[in-house]
């Protein structure tokens, strides 16, 4: 059925021996079944084995928490305590990596002791711890809702199902209203990649000649398109689409998008002041007030 015709047995010789070619094929067939390294590892003339086999080196994972892991017992300079001869010395730390999953929204809920005078009726709550913030969403669960939306594309309705099914619910509603803050503040930004687009020169050096690029930046509106079909208003599609931009352009960049959202929503008035500094490659140095 499947490729062709296999070849028939050749006769035996006037001995009642197989032939020479015969011999030579059961001879291939033995030193395959020993295992025969050579054979083994050879291989295919014009194909190469894919480096790394879906494993990926500690190098790549730069968003990690970094836990250094110290001997308890041991010291640098101390004897060895397997031999007793010779002294410790520090070699380069050994990585290993760990993954934990967690919702896309995580919850902390902080429960502040209260007193009551019984007297004058005054009430003394403990403060909140200086980690908590002001708000109730932080700048990172924001970010965090802005790229599960604008470059996953996955609606709102659907978000709001996953965090119920976690135990954090969050409305719909709720979630637009901070990812529209969100757009706030990235908004002086998408004006001046704006402007950057429109002064940009079309006779550089070594420019390609194609729009692949720009057609590969599509597939993110496209991808929201396919989840969730249209926009409920003009404002709502206007901030996609000025999201959306500013993630692409993280993307194309290489920069951390999850970062980048954070820091621009913690330094709003400096995004304000001079977005030419904020801009996707360029903020990781930007001034900011002290």
């Amino acid at each position: 059925m499947f490729g062709g015709k296999s070849k028939k047995r050749e006769p035996p010789a006037a001995g009642g021996t197989p032939s020479g070619g015969a011999r030579a094929a059961r001879g291939q067939t033995e030193a395959s079944n020993r295992g025969d390294e050579t054979a083994a590892v050879e291989p295919t003339e014009g194909k190469q084995r894919p480096a790394g086999h879906g494993r990926l080196g500690a190098d790549v994972y730069r968003a990690v928490t970094r836990v250094e892991c110290r001997h308890e017992e041991l010291a640098a300079g101390e004897r060895c305590p397997a031999c007793g001869r010779g002294r410790l010395y520090r070699l380069p730390p050994g990585i290993e990596m760990r993954m934990d999953g967690r919702a896309l929204l995580a919850a902390v809920r902080y429960e502040l002791e209260k007193f009551r005078c019984s007297a004058c009726g005054q009430i003394f709550t403990a403060p909140l711890p200086a980690g908590a913030g002001a708000e109730k969403y932080s700048a990172r669960a924001r970010a965090v809702l802005a790229l599960a939306r604008y470059y996953l594309g996955v609606p709102w309705y659907r978000l709001e199902s996953f965090q119920a099914l976690v135990g954090v619910p969050v409305s719909d509603a709720t979630q637009w209203d901070q990812v529209e803050h969100v757009g706030n503040c990235a908004y002086p930004l998408f004006k001046h990649l704006e402007r950057l687009a429109a002064q940009g020169d079309l006779t550089v050096p070594g420019a390609p000649l194609d729009n692949n690029m720009a057609e590969r930046a599509l597939k993110l509106c496209i991808r929201q398109r396919k989840n969730s079909l249209f926009y409920a208003t003009e404002h709502s599609a206007y901030v996609a689409s000025l999201l959306t931009s500013v993630i692409a352009t993280c993307l194309q960049a290489g920069v951390n998008a999850l970062e980048y959202l954070v820091a621009i929503q913690e330094h709003r008035q400096a995004v304000f002041a001079n977005p030419g500094a904020w801009l996707p490659w360029t903020y990781a140095t930007a001034p900011t007030p002290s």
